[in-house]
């Protein structure tokens, strides 16, 4: 019979950061020069165990990032759809986890890079506070870092014509940051802002020119931001 939930433990050389996926709370003890880490994992049938080298305490308290993030979004029929292109800088300390704040009611579908994602959750926040995704990596990262996020949020039982807020993510653990924001021309819907707080209006060729031509839909309007929370 298959098992409901696998007990692993596994010991490693040195001090090493584990992951597991699909995605378990993994445990760490150090014994003696060595690395005990222990995992629960849930029914199934592919079990994969990856480390590093784990970070130092001293250099993750003294990490310095910038964060750019460009938005690029679209509606559909009782769908908002929103792709992100995350581009961290690291000036100083390193890291193997980026997290980043969500906003409300969003569904995260798809987290990828051309390569050093090794896993990311969604992490829900306690009482009002916000979720939070957190994309672990197969390398502690010293310089710079990009990926992509896509997301949306459902429209359904919104009022029409009612003011809707695109939901923007926000860089957890950045020092500075900064982004841009398309609005695309939907086939049946379009966005059209209302409110313009902490954005300035931009031409779209202001956008970078890889995302540019990734784009099969015209551009309706774009916005470049400099504060965390931007309002459209």
């Amino acid at each position: 019979p298959r098992i409901p939930v696998s007990h692993l433990e596994l010991t490693l050389p040195g001090d090493k950061e584990v992951k597991v996926h699909p995605f378990s709370n993994v445990s760490f003890s150090s014994e003696e020069g060595t690395t005990v880490a222990t995992a629960y994992v849930p029914m199934t049938d592919n079990v994969v165990i990856s480390w590093n080298k784990a970070v130092p305490e001293e250099i993750k308290t003294d990490l310095r990032a910038n964060a750019e993030l460009h938005h690029i979004v679209h509606a559909e029929e009782g769908v908002l759809y929103v792709q992100a292109n995350v581009l961290y800088e690291i000036s100083r300390g390193e890291t193997n986890v980026l997290e980043l704040e969500l906003p409300q009611d969003v569904q995260v579908n798809r987290v990828f890079a051309a390569g050093g994602i090794t896993d990311w959750q969604v992490v829900s926040g306690e009482d009002d506070s916000p979720d939070v995704l957190v994309v672990y990596l197969d390398r502690n990262i010293k310089k710079g870092f990009q990926f992509d996020i896509h997301y949306d949020r459902s429209l359904i039982g919104e009022k029409a014509g009612r003011n809707i807020k695109i939901p923007v993510l926000k860089a957890l653990n950045a020092h500075r940051q900064r982004g841009m924001i398309a609005l695309l021309d939907g086939k049946e819907v379009s966005l059209k802002p209302v409110a313009e707080n902490q954005v300035t209006r931009i031409g779209e060729n202001q956008l970078p020119l890889a995302i540019r031509n990734a784009l099969k839909t015209k551009i309706a309007h774009t916005f470049k931001y400099v504060e965390p929370s931007p309002v459209l």
